[in-house]
């Protein structure tokens, strides 16, 4: 019997991960380009588009970028705040001397206003890479609409498209 070498349950990079190296580098010249600041990969479920983030952020050895892999799913189901501090906290994780105040409540408005510039302020001058992953799922329990991630999403990639370079999706 031939064994199948996809694995379906997880996502995989290193060695487990091949193929799509023509994504990857599409994924490369988005990032190195003056005037591109984002891309979409989307794609039914199981095809292979959190295993293509995660092995991009691996392989990303630009000296000028901090990539930062983030997966909604695992997050979910949070109310909108909660969603911003986690995101907020996998930036402080990979961002040397960034910090946030436990006492900070976290609403889009400072995460905007006063977190994103602190953000820009701490990187400069690299550039932070967010590999936002599932970001159309519902993001409470009591929403069954995955249209509001994806805007709350958009608005934010909105917002900081307008006011950084150094942020890019």
């Amino acid at each position: 019997m031939d064994s199948n070498p996809y694995n379906c349950s997880s996502p995989v990079t290193g060695s487990q991960f091949f193929g799509r190296s023509d994504l990857l580098l599409s994924l490369q010249q988005v990032l190195g380009s003056p005037t591109q600041r984002g891309a979409l990969i989307y794609g039914l479920p199981r095809y292979g588009k959190s295993s293509l983030l995660q092995e991009f952020a691996n392989r990303l050895t630009d000296q000028d970028s901090i990539p930062i892999y983030w997966n909604l799913r695992e997050k979910a189901p949070f109310a909108w705040e909660q969603t911003l501090q986690s995101l907020a906290q996998a930036m402080v994780e990979k961002v040397p001397g960034l910090e946030v105040d436990p006492a900070v409540e976290w609403t889009e408005a400072y995460f905007v206003a006063d977190f994103l510039p602190q953000v820009v302020q701490v990187i400069a001058p690299k550039r932070l890479v967010l590999l936002l992953d599932d970001i159309d799922i519902p993001l409470d329990e009591d929403s069954h609409d995955d249209a509001n991630s994806i805007a709350i999403f958009t608005g934010l990639y909105g917002h900081t498209h307008s006011n950084s370079s150094r942020i890019l999706y």
